[in-house]
């Protein structure tokens, strides 16, 4: 009864929505219908309420906003890619909805298929010794600290070159190699300061000490995260709450309005990294800009859309995902997927700065069927972690934050590219990858 309504809810809201506009969005409303429908005959994957940080929640998300809002948004908005020709066609438009669709249902199909071999909930206590989480901690804070001082001389500079990129590039053309242990310090100094929360007892602190440790833990992420890639703030960030999901009740509006506030912060973050100096009002933006930015940092449709020029198969998946590589991936980089994409989105050999969406490769490469033969794979592999990270809620803070941070780094199948997957690989995983290995066969079952 529940998911009849919730059908009937959005399908009319999204009526409604024609009825003001005054026009009849006939592919929209096509692809509204079956995104909706597939929800309906889903049995697990679904948004849960009792946990907000499930894995599952951030995958549900990602298929609502690209299947459903971004269809509301082009109700009223045009779909735009940086071309000469401002407005996409409609039927282009509306093959790459389709692309989009066709990778939820592989996605779902295979994480009902996964869900079918689960049987009853075998809670796990992971957990490694204090000293042990003391030592590693230390390891990555002095790492973190050393790599920062020999790639930006002080502190002053490394704020300065943070927030202001064209001062950045200049010293990356100087100091690459350093520069590659720069950037893995603002993926270890995370986790230095999530082994050292992990060393107090939450559990039986009153509510309020709670929410004190974690405002100061998220000023202290926030700062040892300062990256020009937003993501290396956003996801230790996100796996820091689901650290603390167990201890503090997070409510859904409070929880979403904060998040969209810090998401457009982080646009403009994002603006003024692009400018000669920090002049913030000269970086807000319009709510056109702000549409725009959500149409392409969500994967709408207009950024599937340029693949549609090429009429050949390319096959660039394996080159992608190792030219992410440090040094060892220079080579493949010219024949990557992100440098053909970026060629017909642009219209000219120009900058490599649009991401090549997963689902856009996979139908270059190899049309619908590997759309759907790769996808599946992802959807039951997603259910996989979704139901360990799920049988660990009550282990060591550390594993918890560990797990669900790669989780979020697997996520790039599904919202990011290929190539961003490798880069993933090469840099972001690896000190959750090296604690996780502490923490190898060290669980019993409770």
């Amino acid at each position: 009864m529940k998911k009849i309504f919730l059908f009937l809810f959005y399908f009319l809201f999204f009526i409604f929505l024609q009825v003001i506009k005054g026009s009849l969005y006939l592919e929209e409303s096509i692809i509204v219908v079956v995104y909706l429908s597939i929800n309906f005959f889903t049995r697990n994957f679904k948004l849960r309420f009792d946990n907000l940080f499930l894995p599952q929640n951030i995958a549900f998300i990602v298929f609502f906003i690209r299947l459903y809002f971004l269809p509301c948004l082009g109700l009223f908005f045009e779909y735009k890619i940086f071309t000469d020709t401002r407005n996409t066609e409609s039927e282009l438009i509306f093959n790459s909805y389709l692309i989009t669709l066709l990778m939820y249902l592989a996605f779902v199909v295979g994480w009902e298929l996964r869900y079918l071999k689960i049987k009853n909930n075998e809670k796990q206590l992971n957990y490694i010794d204090d000293k042990k989480i003391i030592n590693l901690s230390w390891l990555f804070l002095i790492f973190g600290l050393i790599s920062i001082i020999l790639y930006y001389g002080d502190f002053t500079s490394y704020i300065t070159k943070i927030f202001i990129a064209s001062l950045d590039d200049d010293l990356k053309v100087e100091t690459s190699f350093l520069g590659y242990f720069a950037s893995l310090a603002t993926y270890f100094l995370p986790f230095a300061i999530f082994g050292f929360i992990s060393l107090i007892d939450l559990e039986n602190k009153p509510i309020i000490t709670r929410k004190i440790i974690l405002t100061i833990s998220i000023v202290l992420v926030l700062l040892s995260s300062l990256s020009k890639n937003r993501q290396a703030m956003v996801y230790p960030l996100l796996a820091l709450f689901a650290g603390f999901s167990q201890h503090i009740k997070f409510k859904p509006i409070r929880t979403l309005s904060i998040g969209i506030l810090f998401l457009y912060v982080l646009f403009v973050f994002g603006n003024i990294r692009g400018k000669e100096d920090l002049n913030v009002n000269s970086s807000l933006k319009n709510s056109k800009d702000v549409v725009n930015d959500i149409q392409v940092y969500a994967g709408g449709s207009q950024m599937i859309a340029p693949i549609f020029k090429l009429g050949e198969k390319k096959f660039t998946i394996f080159n992608s995902f190792i030219s992410s590589c440090p040094i060892l991936g220079t080579p493949f980089r010219d024949n990557s997927g992100v440098k053909l994409y970026n060629y017909l989105f642009y219209g000219y050999v120009g900058p490599n700065d649009q991401i090549f969406l997963t689902q856009a490769e996979c139908y270059t490469n190899g049309g619908y069927i590997l759309i759907m033969f790769f996808f599946l794979i992802v959807g039951y592999y997603y259910a996989y972690l979704n139901k360990l990270f799920i049988d660990n809620l009550d282990s060591q803070f550390l594993y918890r934050v560990c797990l669900f941070y790669l989780i979020l780094l697997y996520n790039a199948t599904i919202l990011l590219s290929i190539q961003v997957m490798g880069q993933f690989l090469f840099y972001n995983a690896i000190p959750a990858l090296i604690l996780l290995f502490f923490y190898n066969k060290k669980f019993k079952k409770i």
